[in-house]
């Protein structure tokens, strides 16, 4: 199935019907998706569970969560660097985690991150299930799903490559 994805507006790539919306909130780490008659179904954050002074801060100890209404647990994705980017291997204090771990209830996938305008999911077989790439000067989004995802976690995974784009961020002091 192929959708579009513009200024947070989830759509059939045919036929235009709105399926789900990210809302934005004051927190930049904070996103709700509502069903295309404004009922909140999902939240998206960051969120750093060690807090130990040591690990503070450190972008390999943060999660990616989706939680319902009720606050259960959908997905969790877990940045992860590419392989031979990891700082504590190779010494340079890089910032490139263009990937995480994404599990959505016992599935565990890949998301990349190949550039800032195309990302990937993979299952485990590495069967590319859906791809995210950007329209260029038309803009928007386009959304390839192999596996029939519902419209709101197509929604929430696009969060999950933002918070990707975001980890490869550098700090400017």
């Amino acid at each position: 199935m192929r959708y579009l994805l513009k200024s947070g507006v989830l759509c059939e790539e045919k036929g235009n019907k709105i399926l789900s919306r990210i809302e934005h909130t004051i927190w930049r780490t904070c996103k709700t998706v509502v069903l295309s008659d404004d009922t909140p179904i999902l939240k998206i954050t960051i969120r750093d569970p060690d807090t130990s002074e040591d690990n503070h801060g450190n972008k390999r100890f943060r999660e990616y969560v989706m939680l319902d209404c009720n606050d259960t647990l959908i997905a969790v994705g877990y940045p992860a660097y590419a392989e031979g980017e990891d700082p504590d291997r190779n010494r340079q204090p890089i910032c490139r985690m263009p990937r995480a771990i994404v599990q959505i209830a016992e599935a565990t996938f890949l998301l990349t991150m190949h550039d800032n305008r195309h990302y990937s999911l993979e299952d485990r077989d590495g069967q590319k299930i859906l791809q995210i790439t950007h329209m260029g000067l038309s803009g928007g989004w386009l959304l390839e799903d192999e596996y029939d995802f519902r419209p709101e976690l197509l929604n929430g995974l696009f969060v999950f490559c933002r918070f990707i784009e975001q980890e490869n961020e550098f700090m400017i002091v």
